[in-house]
């Protein structure tokens, strides 16, 4: 029963992830209509920021494509690539979260909610 129950939080944060990002509309690179919430750290690679915000941009489909290229050169070109669209202060601050354990889903969900309704996505 706790497996199912926890496949469908994951299934209800990474809707709410892509909610929360697409709301914008349009890809970050292209400007072109946002179809997909690209993970800026690989989900794999980071599981920590994999349902964080922070670690999520609004994109198209063959911007995405174009994202998991680069990310598999190294996080440095990641970091060329996408500081233009936030601070520095945000990439230090997506560093330091990938660096930390992953709550429990349960804590993730609620986070998630609080922002969504913040944000006025739900």
């Amino acid at each position: 029963m706790k497996r199912g129950k926890t496949a469908e939080m994951r299934r209800e944060a990474e809707r709410l992830c892509s909610r929360i990002t697409l709301r914008f509309g349009v890809c970050v690179n292209c400007s072109g209509p946002a179809t997909d919430a690209m993970h800026v750290l690989s989900k794999a690679a980071f599981p920590s920021v994999r349902y964080l915000t922070l670690n999520l941009l609004p994109g198209c489909r063959a911007c995405h494509e174009d994202l998991r290229s680069a990310r598999l050169a190294g996080p440095s070109i990641m970091r060329e690539i996408f500081v233009y669209v936030h601070s520095e202060n945000w990439w230090y601050a997506l560093i330091a979260a990938a660096s930390k354990r992953r709550p429990p889903m349960s804590v993730i969900l609620k986070d998630l909610m609080a922002e969504a309704k913040a944000k006025g996505v739900v």
